[in-house]
């Protein structure tokens, strides 16, 4: 057998992922992948450069994932790039191309935290709660914006729910918490409410009381530094990643008859290992999400 077959051989293989499902600049798909390619923001907030390529890296380790039939065509779409420079425009651009999506279901992949801001005041949500999962609020009140200001940003332009979740007390100054109405469950608390991360059910009350939509906002920070290594700011009393699947698994129980959205924020690849185990774990958790 020569290089050819083998070379055919293995391009076979392509037909039984889920990469055939792929529908680039598709917006009329029911469940979409945005990729926001650029991370401006988080050079703006002091962090290290490289989640930028954050969003291809996963896609790249996504579209190896076998394919049995239970996923649905999936609208990949671009929402910004590394080639826009001025921070506010992007901003708004990003919101007026999200506003044209019209799935179901979406995955938003950044680049910097900053571009949850944009998902949020893009999509139509009805009496939204966010939910993100984080070291840090990203309530900052800087005089310009960036990946630590966009909860700040939302809940200065419209009515939204938040639930901080995974925070830790020393990275966030004391005007992080000013003017921002919000529930926070940090690290220590969210210990003993979940049982040194065993339980989930504490998060039950939360989806009954709630009858609007609500969005998932995970920053790649808050998983622990044994589990997730590639990003800008290493955790080393962070979230464990199967406990993370857990709290993703049940918010998709638990809005199965709503909008689903769930955005994953700075990975960064630059650190990761060769064999990008850190891509690989968030693609499954989006694989999951999806099927």
């Amino acid at each position: 057998m020569g290089w050819k077959e083998i070379d055919d051989n293995l391009n076979k293989r392509k037909s039984q992922s889920i990469a055939t499902r792929f529908k680039f600049d598709d917006f009329k798909t029911q469940q979409a992948l945005l990729l926001s390619e650029n991370d401006l923001g988080v050079v703006r907030n002091g962090g290290r450069r490289g989640a930028s390529h954050g969003p291809k890296v996963i896609l790249s380790q996504l579209k190896k994932f076998a394919d049995h039939n239970n996923l649905q065509e999936l609208g990949i779409i671009s929402v910004a790039n590394q080639g826009q420079l001025d921070f506010d425009k992007m901003q708004s651009q990003s919101i007026k191309t999200i506003k044209n999506v019209t799935a179901k279901k979406i995955v938003h992949l950044g680049g910097g935290h900053d571009h949850v801001y944009p998902l949020a005041m893009g999509i139509e949500l009805k009496n939204p709660l966010i939910i993100n999962i984080d070291a840090h609020l990203d309530t900052r009140s800087d005089d310009v914006y960036h990946s630590g200001t966009p909860f700040r940003q939302v809940a200065n332009q419209k009515e939204v729910k938040i639930l901080q979740i995974g925070i830790h007390q020393y990275a966030n100054v004391p005007q992080n918490y000013e003017g921002m109405k919000m529930d926070i469950i940090d690290t220590k608390k969210l210990k003993e409410l979940s049982h040194t991360f065993s339980d989930i059910s504490f998060m039950d009350e939360i989806y009954k009381d709630h009858d609007g939509d609500i969005l998932f906002s995970i920053d790649a920070d808050a998983i622990a530094a044994a589990d997730m290594q590639a990003v800008s700011a290493v955790n080393h009393d962070g979230i464990p990643l199967e406990f993370l699947r857990k709290l993703v698994s049940q918010y998709k129980e638990n809005t199965v008859n709503k909008k689903q959205i769930l955005g994953i924020y700075e990975y960064n690849p630059l650190f990761d290992e060769l064999s990008a185990k850190d891509a690989r774990a968030l693609a499954s958790l989006i694989y999951d999400f999806l099927i």
